[in-house]
């Protein structure tokens, strides 16, 4: 094994010695046909013209012009130029002259002459360019952008009508099949699981104070625990699973105002004694719907509900959960942008639109209400809508992050005949 470890490091040496000894090089690796250029030698000692040539004439490409002498320079090494051309074009390898491996091969690329009779033109001087403004693009941007939230804007601002041939109105659930949905919707978010008390047993006490408004026909969402089991007490028909719901509502304000912790099974039980509650005053519920359905003609009278499309149409829970207030509003819709239908209804109603209305309304409802006095609003308006193109995306980002409504239009709207249609009774085909 020590044998064989020290040849190696013998040729190894022997061969990065003799590398050091013998180098050979071009004056350049490219070249054009016909051309000529020096192939250098350099060596420690003086090989045999025998020898060298022997490699040389090998290579057919190579074709000799001078093969030069021997010459000895000041560090005693021989030097030997040898000129030669080339006449076939592409990438050549000229091998290794030395008498030893050790010098790597050298590679020449030899290219076709340019057409020396070609006529070239003159160079010109550097001339600075016009290029074109960057600003450019913003502004053609920037206009698309205007005129697409002009469209937006026409077709917004456009009308209050609704097409009621486009429509049809929703199957009306029944309180206690809402009630029942959302004691699931609830379940689903695990909410006393994530230690989220106080907000599970305030949703768990809204469920049951709105069956008990829709479904029971008795005012629960504005009274107080105890004045609901008194109201319960005192209903028309008998109220099943009374005592279970009084638990509750003890359990819940315990949680709201004592900082109560109820047991995992307490919480369990609480929306178990709701479902039961609901479950048991179905047959109730449906006696007091049917009892208690009313149309716009019996909730605002004949005169307020002649002003709605269908004066016999049921009116939605929702409405009926709002707290009355009889003074009498006014409610204004717009047609084709400036035509404005005035309608009065009870305060109540009047808010209840315009809570749903976004910014965008409001601000048109309330420059036409101002153009029916003084015409000069008139024109304002229509100044003001390139401005709100412009600033669209910026407003609306805004309303984003603030989580304001932009782009409501209110519950209510215009029929064809320029009648009122309630809007969250209508369900697009």
């Amino acid at each position: 094994m020590i044998k064989i470890r020290f040849i190696f490091w013998f040729m190894l040496f022997g061969v990065s010695i003799w590398a050091q000894t013998w180098q050979q090089s071009l004056d350049s690796t490219r070249m054009w046909i016909g051309d000529q250029q020096n192939l250098t030698l350099r060596s420690k000692e003086k090989p045999s013209d025998e020898s060298l040539f022997a490699g040389l004439d090998t290579i057919s490409w190579f074709e000799f012009v001078d093969k030069g002498e021997w010459v000895q320079d000041a560090d005693r090494f021989f030097i030997r130029k040898i000129r030669f051309t080339v006449f076939d074009s592409g990438v050549y390898q000229l091998p290794d002259l030395s008498l030893h491996s050790g010098s790597n091969p050298l590679y020449l690329q030899v290219s076709l002459a340019p057409d020396s009779t070609k006529v070239f033109k003159p160079i010109k001087n550097i001339e600075e360019t016009a290029s074109k403004p960057a600003y450019l693009l913003f502004l053609l941007v920037g206009l698309a952008v205007i005129i697409l939230s002009l469209i937006l804007l026409w077709f917004f601002f456009h009308t209050d009508t609704s097409n009621k041939a486009a429509a049809v109105y929703e199957t009306r659930k029944e309180p206690w099949q809402v009630a029942l949905e959302e004691l699931q919707v609830l379940d689903q978010k695990k909410l006393w699981q994530q230690n989220q008390l106080k907000q599970y047993y305030d949703e768990l006490n809204f469920i049951a104070r709105r069956f008990i408004s829709s479904g029971l026909h008795i005012h629960a969402m504005e009274m107080t625990s105890s004045e609901i089991l008194d109201a319960l007490s005192l209903a028309e028909i008998k109220i099943e699973a009374n005592e279970t719901l009084k638990n509750n509502f003890q359990v819940t304000d315990l949680v709201k105002f004592a900082q109560h912790i109820p047991e995992p099974e307490e919480n369990q039980a609480a929306m178990q004694n709701i479902r039961q509650f609901i479950e048991q005053n179905r047959s109730g519920s449906k006696i007091l719907q049917e009892k208690y359905a009313q149309s716009w003609k019996n909730y605002l009278g004949m005169e307020l509900s002649a002003q709605f499309e269908n004066p016999d149409e049921l009116v939605q829970e929702e409405i009926l959960s709002l707290r009355m207030n009889p003074q009498i509003d006014r409610i204004v819709l717009i047609k084709n942008w400036v035509h404005l239908h005035e309608f009065s209804l009870p305060q109540h109603l009047v808010e209840w639109h315009w809570n749903h209305m976004g910014m965008l309304s409001r601000w048109h409802n309330q420059i036409m209400r101002e153009a029916s006095q003084n015409k000069i609003y008139y024109v304002l308006f229509f100044i003001a809508i390139p401005v709100i193109a412009i600033f669209l995306p910026l407003i609306w980002v805004v309303t984003l992050f603030q989580k304001q409504n932009l782009t409501g239009k209110g519950r209510f709207k215009l029929s064809p005949g320029n009648k009122l249609l309630c809007t969250y009774q209508l369900k697009s085909v």
